[in-house]
This record gives C-alpha cells, structure tokens and sequence, in this order.
C-alpha cells in the first residue's frame, strides 16, 4: 500500500480530490494498485451516533472517472447512541491496510463519468450519514 497526498497519473481524479480539498476536508490518497482509496477526515455527524466525527473511505480504481463508485466505508468504532450498529453497515472489512466498517448503501441509478464524480459520491455519502438508524 502506498499512502500519498496526490493521485498520479490521473489528471481527473486529481481535479476532483482540490474539488474535496477547496470545500474544506482533509484528505488521504492510499492506493493498492489498481485501488485507490481517499480518506476524508473528521466528517462531522449529527446527533445519534456514539461519536460527533469520522473518516470516510470511497473507493474507486485507477481507471477513475470510469470505474463505477459504490458503498462507503467510515470508522469501525462507528456505531448508534447506546451502540446498536446502524443499518446497513454491518460488515468489517480490511481495506489499505485497516479496518473500515462498510455501509453497503447504494446509487439507485447507473454510474456516468461526466455526470458522477467523487464529490457526487461522497455529497451521497453524507446524505445518508445525516440519518442515524
């Protein structure tokens, strides 16, 4: 695994991870060829869960923006006020090197590069983490 603050060779995804960084979070770039992972940080969450903040790990490939975006995956220690586990985040998975609790929350409608990116995908990502359940 390589951690990196850029994504080489990928001009596109390149433009879409300032895109994340000009709206204010902190990022990682982690690759696992052909993954590539960004961790955004500190992702504030609304009252309900056992903490105020997490990561969020989205995943996608170096074929980025083609390479369909599904699911994300946040802290393992993630879980709802008085511990229950939220809905559909009940697996734990090793990803670059660490452990992600994955929500398996998915896109009601087909990945289009041009019209879905990274920020799209994590705005999607948030939506679903404003309701604890």
């Amino acid at each position: 695994m390589q951690t990196s603050a850029r994504a080489a060779d990928n001009d596109v995804l390149e433009a879409d991870l300032r895109r994340l960084e000009d709206i204010g979070f902190v990022i990682d770039v982690l690759t696992e060829p052909p993954h590539v992972g960004i961790v955004v940080h500190d992702v504030q969450l609304p009252p309900g869960y056992s903490k105020d903040k997490t990561r969020v790990l989205l995943l996608t490939t170096n074929l980025y923006p083609a390479s369909a975006m599904d699911m994300f995956w946040v802290d393992t220690d993630l879980t709802l006020t008085g511990g229950a586990i939220p809905a559909a985040a009940e697996s734990i998975e090793h990803l670059f090197g660490q452990s992600w609790r994955r929500y398996s929350w998915h896109r009601n409608n087909e990945w289009r590069p041009g019209r879905d990116d990274i920020v799209g995908h994590f705005e999607f990502a948030l939506a679903r983490l404003q309701r604890p359940q």
